[in-house]
């Protein structure tokens, strides 16, 4: 890929002078000047801040002259400041292809734009301190609360007692993990600007602890879920509780639409961000081994992980995407499946922006064991959200679908440490059964010499407890009291038998640990 373009070379070819590709892929404004200094190896390479080509020849015959008297005095050439280090480091960020997920690369931008920017901008980089740098902490956490966050949603209406116009939901302190994604990005700015020599100290952040509390997000019981789905139908068609005659045809199809979103993740588990993106396209079924017809789902590179993959989503998904399909006014393979009201230029409807605020108040709406939220608030008074559904998922899998926490880390794009962090409380749960599995027989029985000799050779070898030797003994169809009473007596016979699997192998007395 072309990395320089509108290419000018000046001062004798000491100077070139050049606009790159932005995030976005398109050509940028801002003039870019590579400059080669006498006597030094390799370039210089900074921003010009300036559109205007004559201007931006006669910054950089300045930054020349002031570079090379510099050389020459035995000056160090260049002091960069936190905003030039970071723009530059972010533009090799893109050229490499650090982040295949658009979603990360506008991260790291909103997060620079409206934190990392006002706090370290202007800073020259030798300058920043570590009691400095360690400072931003507070700042951040108050952003919202009492800093500068606070005046922006005075100064403008539209962002009343909001983070931002579109999400009116976001904590107004940050969460946790937010705080140590800040702590990632910064840390590998200022690592950059050491292995450079912009800076002569290491700046090593570290994120402040503002909770140990439990932060996984809520999920559903079954009664829960069953209360949900049963109001969320009424709800999508304005009866029963939720009879009301100002809902027009338009509030019902964007209910209809909510309701089957609703049911598609909790079926699914996709990120609310994987399942923006989808298009009808993206979306087929199949018949699987068992015989049943099961949904594919087929997710997207350009959302968080950076990767795509295949979902495979539960059976009650396909009829529910089937429905879905035939009712939606767009309905096309290049059409999103969740949508918006906004069109684009050729007329097709975007994706929705945040449905998160109509869960939140459907939830509250539901009433439940007379609680003053409804479905609102889960385990630890803690907010249900969308990703409730993707926990919710997790979690009924774990349970009930007897899954592997591989098969199922690789089916929601995450990591088995992942799986393992967030539902190690399931895991009780999950190996329930697993825990007091007794052996079970076919229902239809097994013949009674079958079962003698199953057991004969149990106690033999010590495969057997005596718990399954009184299942053997229930499984046979017809027995005789003569046989009754043998197998009795091999039960008692297994009760008082040591069990050999408990000793160590080729030792006959009681292990003692070392």
């Amino acid at each position: 890929m072309e990395t320089y373009h509108d290419k000018h070379e000046i001062l004798s070819g000491r100077v070139l002078l050049y606009r790159r590709l932005d995030h976005k892929g398109m050509v940028g404004k801002t003039y870019q000047m590579r400059i080669k200094v006498p006597d030094r190896k390799g370039f210089i390479v900074l921003s010009t801040k300036t559109a205007d080509l004559n201007e931006a020849i006669a910054t950089a015959t300045d930054r020349l002259a002031e570079l090379t008297h510099k050389q020459r005095t035995g000056i160090p050439l260049t002091t960069w400041t936190f905003s030039e280090h970071w723009e530059e480091w972010y533009q090799r960020q893109i050229d490499r292809h650090t982040w295949p997920s658009p979603a990360r690369r506008q991260w790291h931008l909103s997060y620079y734009n409206r934190y990392f920017k006002p706090f370290f901008g202007t800073k020259n980089l030798p300058e920043i301190t570590i009691d400095e740098a360690d400072g931003y902490w507070t700042w951040s956490i108050s952003y919202w609360q009492s800093g500068v966050g606070k005046k922006i949603e005075k100064a403008n209406p539209r962002r009343f007692r909001a983070k931002t116009i579109s999400s009116h939901n976001a904590k107004k302190t940050p969460a946790q993990k937010t705080l140590l994604m800040e702590q990632s990005a910064l840390n590998q700015i200022f690592t950059d600007a050491l292995l450079r020599k912009r800076i002569h100290h290491q700046i090593l952040m570290r994120a402040p602890v503002i909770s140990k509390r439990d932060t996984r997000r809520p999920t559903f019981d079954d009664h829960e879920w069953n209360v949900l789905t049963t109001n969320l139908l009424h709800w999508s068609r304005a009866v029963g509780r939720f009879a009301d005659g100002r809902v027009h045809a338009l509030h019902r199809k964007q209910r209809t639409q909510f309701r089957y979103y609703v049911l598609f993740m909790a079926n699914t588990g996709l990120r609310v961000g994987e399942a923006r993106l989808l298009k009808w396209q993206d979306i087929s079924s199949f018949k699987d081994v068992d015989g049943q017809t099961k949904l594919k789902v087929a997710v997207s590179p350009d959302t968080k992980t950076g990767r795509g993959r295949t979902v495979i989503g539960m059976p009650n998904a396909v009829a529910y995407m089937s429905e879905w399909q035939q009712v939606s006014e767009h309905n096309s393979s290049q059409d999103y499946v969740w949508y918006g009201q906004e069109l684009d230029a050729t007329g097709k409807a975007l994706p929705h922006t945040d449905l998160n605020k109509t869960f939140q108040s459907f939830l509250k709406s539901v009433p439940y064991k007379d609680r003053p939220h409804g479905l609102l608030k889960g385990a630890g008074d803690v907010n249900r959200t969308l990703y409730s559904l993707r926990h919710f998922y997790a979690t009924q899998r774990l349970i009930k679908g007897d899954v592997h926490v591989h098969t199922l880390a690789d089916n929601m794009g995450t990591g088995i440490l992942q799986i393992q962090r967030h539902y190690s409380h399931v895991t009780p749960l999950q190996k329930s059964v697993e825990l007091t599995h007794v052996r079970q027989l076919h229902k239809s029985g097994l013949d009674t010499d079958e079962v003698m000799e199953l057991i004969q050779a149990g106690n033999e070898d010590g495969t057997l407890t005596a718990e399954e030797v009184t299942v053997l003994i229930k499984a046979t169809q017809k027995i005789s009291e003569k046989q009754k009473s043998q197998l009795q007596a091999l039960n008692v016979h297994a009760r008082t038998q040591p069990t050999p699997r408990s000793k160590p192998k080729g030792s006959s007395k009681p292990h003692k640990p070392e």
